[in-house]
Order: C-alpha cells, then sequence, then structure tokens
C-alpha cells in the first residue's frame, strides 16, 4: 500500500543501509529534480519501525527541502524478522540505483556473518554467485581484536592482516580509492600553482604532512 508520510516520521537506521554512506551528490540531484516538478518513486519502509527499507537518498532530499513535515510517498510492508528487513534493503540497493561497491558488497557479507543470515541467501539478495561472493570476501577481510572487519581498496595490502584498534579506526575513515590516486591529487594541486594558501586551515594541514613524510620517511624500510 503506497500512502503519503512526513519525513520526519520515518526512522534512518544505517544498521540496515548497505550502502557506505549517503552519497551527498546524489542527494542534491533529487532536490533538483524535485524542485523541478519531477516526481519521485514512493520510498520502501517498514509499517512497524517506520525505518526505511529503501529510499535514504529521496527522504534526505525531501528533508533538506521540506523539513520535517515536508511528505513522501511511502509504501509500506510488513516483515517477519529483522533479519527479513536486512535481506530486502540489500536486495533493493543492489538492484537499482548506483552498483554496490565491492567494499559494500564484502559490508553485507559481515552484517550476515554478524546476524547468522546464510550465504545462500545474501548472494541471492545481491545478485551474485556464491563463488564471486567468497572472491570479494577473501578480497577484503582482515580482523582486529578477533573479530573480522572488511577493508577498502586503499587498504588492500592489509587483507589477511591482524590490525591494531589505532588501524583498524583509521582504516575505516579512509575513501577507498588506491593511495596512489590520493598522493597524485596533493602532487598536482602542488605543482599546478592550484592550493590556496590563504586558507590557514589548509595551509596547517599541509605542513603537519610535510612533517609526517619527514618523519615516515626517515625510517627504514
Amino acid at each position: 500500500m503506497v500512502e503519503k508520510a512526513k519525513v520526519g516520521e520515518l526512522v534512518f537506521d544505517f544498521t540496515l543501509y548497505p550502502r557506505q554512506a549517503i552519497d551527498r551528490t546524489n542527494v542534491n540531484r533529487m532536490k533538483d529534480a524535485l524542485e523541478s516538478g519531477r516526481h519521485l518513486p514512493p520510498i520502501i519502509a517498514d509499517r512497524a519501525s517506520k525505518r526505511i527499507v529503501d529510499g535514504f537518498h529521496r527522504v534526505k532530499a525531501v528533508l533538506e527541502l521540506k523539513g520535517q513535515d515536508g511528505e513522501i510517498e511511502v509504501e509500506w510492508r510488513e516483515f517477519t524478522s529483522e533479519n527479513a528487513i536486512r535481506i530486502e534493503a540489500m536486495a533493493l540497493n543492489s538492484a537499482h540505483g548506483r552498483a554496490l561497491s565491492p567494499f559494500e558488497i564484502a559490508h553485507c557479507l559481515f552484517v550476515g556473518r554478524q546476524y547468522k543470515i546464510k550465504v545462500e541467501k545474501l548472494a541471492e539478495a545481491l545478485g551474485l554467485t556464491l563463488a564471486r561472493l567468497r572472491e570479494i570476501e577473501a578480497e577484503r577481510e582482515a580482523s582486529t581484536d578477533g573479530h573480522p572487519i572488511m577493508l577498502k581498496k586503499t587498504v588492500s595490502h592489509l587483507v589477511g592482516e591482524v590490525l591494531t584498534a589505532h588501524q583498524a579506526e583509521a582504516a575505516a575513515k579512509v575513501g577507498g580509492m588506491r593511495p596512489t590516486y590520493y598522493v597524485n591529487q596533493v602532487i598536482n594541486l602542488l605543482e599546478g600553482d592550484l592550493v590556496d594558501v590563504n586558507n590557514e586551515a589548509l595551509m596547517e594541514r599541509l605542513h603537519y604532512l610535510a612533517r609526517l613524510l619527514e618523519k615516515r620517511m626517515a625510517v627504514p624500510a
């Protein structure tokens, strides 16, 4: 059943969200579409808890445009268990919109293991073969304090390693591209004379980076 609901009544439960984060560009694109008069498809939510199952970006767009009282079309669904909601969220997000990244798929595997969801159900929800799912898992998994964690491509050289708490915390914050990408971005800004030298916060971080590099390069390989 599709009904209108106030976005302020809907719940963002990020433990259900299979993606790494809400995409700011996608939210802005949807805001532009709404302001132009375009109709967005109904979101899907759990009737009992009012948690969003599919449509985080659409709800975020309406929330920013119209506030808590802004209305959005909702297709309410009823689920038999918490895991049924998790599986449906994975299935819906993998079926449309931006494709789930390998890291996000690995995260779904981690959630499945945490909540004892059969790997066959995960593969079906994600539209992948069991072999491919196992391959992604092997390419991304490390551990810390006895618990498995999933790594992004940036730190893929640490796959299979046991990370310290400090390493695990830092690894969770990296962007996901290869390290060379970020280094080349900084080099391009510097070589192209594109750095805003009047930005005090930026210059402070660049000086800190220089000190880090000096310290790291002094350590024998």
